[in-house]
């Protein structure tokens, strides 16, 4: 049976470099988020998507809800 490594045909390797100083990465905070006009465009897309398909209504809070953050 002929295979890719009999061919001399190999993956190519990919080699990490430690030089890396930076990687950009989700935020998880909504502070870290609001910072990039990126994640602020993406956050009010989001937010008139929910309101124009009408997939929920802001309600005021009271004694009985069981709040829980998000």
């Amino acid at each position: 049976m002929q295979t890719h490594a009999k061919s001399g045909i190999f993956k190519p390797k990919n080699i990490l470099s430690l030089s890396i100083v930076h990687v950009d990465c989700d935020p998880t905070f909504f502070s870290q988020a609001v910072k990039h006009s990126t994640w602020r465009h993406a956050m009010a897309e989001e937010s008139n998507a929910v309101l124009k398909n009408d997939t929920w209504e802001l309600v005021p809070q009271t004694p009985s809800m069981n709040v829980v953050g998000c």
